[in-house]
C-alpha cells in the first residue's frame, strides 16, 4: 500500500506536468499570431528531448548532474514587435522554468524530492540483495557475520552497512523487507534491521544534541547505571533527516510485558527505572541541554506559541524553568522519554534496557519527576482510562519517596497564561 501510494503521488506530478504544455501551446500559438512569437520556436522549446544520459544524475548531494536543457531567449528570436513586446521576458522566464520542471520531474529523483517523501517511503531496492535508505545508506546482505557487519541472530549472514554517493535511479520501489516496527507520521520511523534498528528521523531542531552523541557519552562515561542502554552502530546525517543504527536490546517493552508482569516484578521495575534515574541525576552540569551543551528538544518546557529555532536554546528552557518556580541552581541529567514504549523488559534473563535517547540532556532536578506527571506518552497502550496512567502514576510517586519535587500544577497555570 505504501508503495501504491507512493506511485500515485509521482503520477500525479507527471500528469500535471504533462498538462502544462497543451495549456501553453494555446498561448504561444496566441501570442504568434501577433507577431511576437514564431510556432516554430515553440515547437523547438517543448519538443526538445532531454539527453538520455542524465536521467537519474542525482547526486545524494543534492546536486544534479548531466546536461541541462539550454535557456531559451525568446526575445532575441523575436524579430518584430507588437502590442505584447512587453510580455516577452515574462514569457521567456516562463517556458524555461516549464522546460528545467518537465526535466526534474520527468527524469530523476533529487535527494531533495526523496527528502520531501514520507520518512517511511525511505527504504527501496538497490540490486538484488542490497537495499538504500535516503539514495545514500545500504544496507547489504552477506554470508557469513563480519564483526563489522549487522548480525542477524546466527553466523550464517549479516548485513553490511556503507555509503554511496553515485547516482541513484528513480525507478527502484518502495521495500518493505525489512519490518517497519515504528511510525510517527511523516517525522519518524524505525526498521528492524537482523538484530539491530535502524531509525531516521526528521530533528526537531538542527541544533539540538543527535542521539549518538548522547549513547557514546553515556559509554564512554561507564556510568553504574544498573540498565542495558543501546551502542551506536552507524549515524549520519544529510538532507535534513538523521540516519542511526543501533544495537538491539533483547526483550518486550512495558507496554506488552506490563499485562504479563505480577505486582512483584512491576515494583521491581519501577524501582531499577527509578534508580536509573537517580544515577543519571549524579551527572550535573550548569546549562540545560544535551550532553554536548546542544540544545534539549524538550517540547514540554516550551511555550506552543513559540516555533521559533532557538526555543530548545538554554536561554529560553531557562527562563521557563523560572517561570515554574523550579530550582534552576545546578541541572541534572535525565532522559526526559521514559515511557512504557522505551523501556524494554527481558523476562528470560530479569534485565531492563532503556532505548531512544534523543530527548536525554540536562534539565533541573524538579523535571524529573514532574514530567511523569504531565506526559500522556507515558501511558500504557494496553488499558483504558485510569488504569493505562499506572506507570507514570507509580513512577512519580516512587520519586517522590525517593525526595524528588514536582511543579505539575505551576506547569499546567503557566501553559494557559503563555497561550492567552
Amino acid at each position: 500500500m505504501q508503495g501504491q501510494t507512493h506511485k500515485r503521488y509521482a503520477g500525479s506530478k507527471e500528469a500535471k506536468t504533462r498538462n502544462l504544455f497543451p495549456a501553453f501551446s494555446v498561448f504561444s500559438r496566441y501570442l504568434a499570431t501577433w507577431g511576437t512569437l514564431e510556432s516554430a520556436v515553440y515547437h523547438e522549446l517543448i519538443s526538445r528531448e532531454v539527453p538520455s544520459s542524465t536521467r537519474g544524475s542525482c547526486l545524494s548531494s543534492g546536486s544534479i548532474s548531466g546536461n541541462f536543457p539550454k535557456p531559451v531567449n525568446i526575445i532575441s528570436r523575436s524579430h518584430k514587435k507588437g502590442p505584447y513586446s512587453l510580455l516577452l521576458p515574462i514569457l521567456s522566464s516562463v517556458v524555461n522554468t516549464l522546460i528545467l520542471f518537465k526535466h526534474n520531474h520527468s527524469h530523476c529523483i533529487r535527494t531533495s524530492g526523496m527528502a520531501n517523501c514520507p520518512v517511511r517511503e525511505s527504504l527501496r531496492s538497490f540490486g538484488e540483495n542490497s537495499w538504500i535508505f535516503g539514495n545514500r545508506l545500504i544496507l547489504s546482505y552477506e554470508p557469513g557475520n563480519s564483526p563489522n557487519n549487522i548480525s542477524c541472530g546466527n553466523n550464517d549472514f549479516s548485513y553490511s552497512i556503507s555509503e554511496t554517493n553515485e547516482p541513484y535511479i528513480s525507478s527502484q520501489s518502495i521495500s518493505t523487507y525489512f519490518p517497519l516496527i515504528h511510525d510517527a507520521g511523516d517525522a519518524h520511523a524505525v526498521w528492524k534491521v537482523g538484530d539491530a534498528y535502524l531509525k531516521i528521523s526528521i530533528p526537531a531542531s538542527p541544533y539540538s544534541t543527535r542521539e549518538h552523541v548522547t549513547l557514546n557519552s553515556l559509554h564512554k562515561k561507564e556510568l553504574c547505571l544498573g540498565l542495558r542502554i543501546p551502542k551506536v552502530l552507524y549515524h549520519g546525517e544529510w538532507d535534513g533527516r538523521y540516519y542511526l543504527i543501533v544495537t538491539g536490546m533483547p526483550g518486550q517493552t512495558l507496554h506488552q510485558a506490563w499485562p504479563q508482569m505480577d505486582e512483584s516484578k512491576r515494583q521491581e521495575c519501577i524501582g531499577r527505572v527509578s534508580q536509573f534515574c537517580g544515577d543519571l541525576a549524579t551527572q550535573r552540569a550548569d546549562f540545560i541541554g544535551g550532553v554536548d551543551g546542544r540544545h534539549l528538544p524538550e517540547d514540554f518546557l516550551t511555550s506552543e506559541n513559540d516555533t521559533t529555532d532557538d526555543r530548545f536554546s538554554h536561554g529560553k528552557l531557562l527562563q521557563n524553568c523560572r517561570s515554574l518556580g523550579m530550582d534552576c541552581s545546578t541541572f541534572t541529567l535525565y532522559h526526559c522519554d521514559l515511557g512504557p514504549g522505551n523501556i524494554v523488559f527481558d523476562f528470560e534473563n530479569d534485565s531492563i534496557a532503556v532505548i531512544d535517547f534523543e530527548c536525554v540532556g540536562y534539565v533541573p532536578k524538579d523535571w524529573i519527576r514532574t514530567k511523569f506527571r504531565l506526559s500522556s506518552g507515558m501511558d500504557l497502550e494496553a488499558y483504558d482510562g485510569e488504569a493505562s496512567t499506572e506507570w507514570r502514576s507509580r513512577m512519580q510517586i516512587r520519586l517522590g519517596e525517593e525526595g524528588f519535587q514536582e511543579v505539575a500544577q505551576e506547569w499546567m497555570d503557566w501553559q494557559v497564561a503563555v497561550s492567552n
